[in-house]
């Protein structure tokens, strides 16, 4: 037991967290009839907050298949595993909201925890492996699938993405370090757990194409509280390096690690200490009294789109010369359903203790900028920015103009972008030049 306690000290020291817990979904969201369901899981509870659903028995079972079979395979390391995690009860406690575990034995809660992580660490594998086949038992080859109780038979392979929807909603988690802990023991070589973990995020958030760096921090499991801060990081925080260009950074103060945001790229001015984290929308008609709506409006003055080099949410960027000015937007390809995701992100980011900048809610609030008309997603599908989305293109505006941001942005988030898509909307000069291109060129 000491060599596993001392090899994860780390992953359990939550002196970094402070008052951070894994917090409920609000009664007054779960009262939207509209995205109640968004919240709620539909195929497995992790953690305390859905344990016991009847809906979810299925899962259960498979959770206790997973646990016997990681039982055969690996005998001595399943009981320090427990043991392990057991020592770490209090702390665990603390990770929810008061009196939320107290009905648990600490043998109850150490098994539930056990069982929660073995299953994360078995859908990861089991979804890398059916997205990429064979690729991942070469490139780790400590890793034996048939070791593990395999999802797909006991659901079906259509099944794995519902738990991969389930285990990326906001209360529906564990802290992180017990997936890395359980990782560890299925994929032992070293570094191999952290390197699963993240190619897995990128994997269900941007596809099997993906071909940016991601920039993740050293220690992403101590940086981290839950799974789900791993997916926020990936979509909002951390660099991405297209393979074409270099990035300067500046510290993000949100996760402790070097960042930057679109601000810093277009303007050279770091975000830190002017974010106003989640100001109302009012008193700076500078930055806020935009009158440009619909990006077919745009189009008409001569404003293009382009997909954006990576798909970070941050990189946004317009760029403009005599002849022509062009809206770069990063692409959504998510295997997520975005609603989903993005209503969970927006309740992450109106949480006080996260210590977010918003970005978010401050790119639906650009979005529902931009999409106000069936006409505008046709052009973001042609454009190859929404790809893989579900429904009509009237569903699609309906959803963006229903996501309620509360009146909270982060204007500093976007300033720059949205000036300069004014100041051409303004320019009589800029826009009867488009309007020539188009009427001669048909552009």
């Amino acid at each position: 037991m000491s060599q596993t306690q001392t090899s994860n000290e780390g992953l359990s020291n939550s002196n970094w967290r402070g008052s951070r817990i894994i917090r409920r979904v609000p009664e007054v969201l779960l009262r939207e009839e509209g995205n109640r369901h968004d919240y709620i899981p539909k195929m497995v509870s992790i953690g305390p907050y859905h344990e016991g659903n009847p809906e979810l028995l299925s899962a259960e079972v498979f959770k206790i298949i997973a646990l016997e079979r990681f039982r055969e395979v690996h005998e001595r390391e399943n009981l320090l595993c427990y043991v392990f995690i057991k020592s770490k009860i209090p702390e665990i406690r603390n990770s929810y909201e008061r009196g939320s575990t107290d009905r648990y034995s600490d043998g109850e809660l150490t098994l539930m925890m056990l069982l929660d992580a073995l299953f994360i660490t078995v859908c990861m594998l089991e979804y890398i492996a059916l997205e990429q086949g064979n690729i991942i038992t070469a490139e780790y080859p400590s890793l034996r699938l048939e070791n593990i109780a395999r999802m797909r038979d006991h659901f079906g392979p259509l099944s794995i993405s519902i738990a991969v929807r389930d285990m990326c909603l906001v209360d529906n988690q564990i802290p992180i370090w017990l997936v890395v802990l359980l990782l560890s023991t299925i994929v032992p070589a070293p570094g191999d757990a952290a390197k699963i973990l993240h190619g897995y995020v990128s994997l269900v958030l941007f596809g099997e194409l993906y071909s940016a760096k991601i920039s993740f921090p050293e220690w992403t499991d101590e940086s981290m509280l839950h799974l789900f801060d791993l997916f926020y990081g990936v979509l909002a925080v951390f660099v991405h390096e297209p393979v074409e260009e270099t990035r300067s950074g500046h510290v993000n103060w949100c996760f402790g690690v070097q960042e930057r945001t679109n601000a810093d790229l277009e303007s050279g001015d770091c975000c830190q200490g002017k974010c106003r984290l989640f100001n109302k929308a009012k008193g700076d008609l500078k930055i806020l009294g935009h009158s440009f709506h619909s990006l077919t409006e745009l189009k008409a003055k001569g404003i293009h789109l382009k997909p954006s080099p990576t798909q970070s949410l941050l990189d946004v960027k317009f760029k403009s010369n005599f002849m022509y000015s062009e809206l770069q937007l990063p692409t959504l390809s998510t295997c997520l359903d975005t609603k989903t995701l993005f209503l969970n992100m927006m309740r992450y980011e109106l949480d006080p203790q996260t210590l977010s900048p918003g970005v978010v809610i401050s790119y639906i609030n650009l979005m529902k900028l931009l999409i106000v008309k069936p006409e505008d997603v046709k052009e973001l599908r042609e454009k190859n920015i929404l790809l893989g989305f579900q429904g009509s293109d009237e569903e699609i505006v309906k959803m963006y103009q229903d996501f309620d941001t509360q009146g909270v942005d982060n204007p500093g988030i976007y300033k720059d972008v949205k000036n300069r898509i004014q100041a051409h909307y303004n320019s009589k000069i800029k826009t009867w030049k488009a309007k020539l291109i188009h009427t001669y060129f048909h552009c």
